[in-house]
């Protein structure tokens, strides 16, 4: 596990957790990824972390998988150091 990250990979799931609300509310996804875009601007997030968010919404209004199982996973993968290749 990589200790340091956990605290930022924990704020990714609390971002999927606010994606699985807005869809399961009816929002549509154009208008999340917008969201996303004026909180990016007015936060001064990078361009790429813009588009990460983007990608982790569209990931969430796409799955079928249930949110928590979803936010568990996503927490998992983003902690756990990358596999070395053989």
């Amino acid at each position: 596990m990589n200790p340091p990250a956990a605290d930022g990979c924990y704020q990714l799931t609390r971002f999927a957790s606010d994606f699985f609300a807005a869809r399961d509310a009816g929002v549509p996804l154009e208008n999340s990824v917008a969201s996303i875009r004026a909180m990016a601007q007015s936060s001064g997030m990078s361009a790429d972390g813009e588009q990460r968010l983007a990608k982790l919404a569209a990931s969430v209004y796409a799955t079928t998988v249930a949110a928590p199982e979803f936010r568990a996973g996503l927490f998992f993968h983003c902690v756990m150091p990358p596999a070395r290749a053989r």
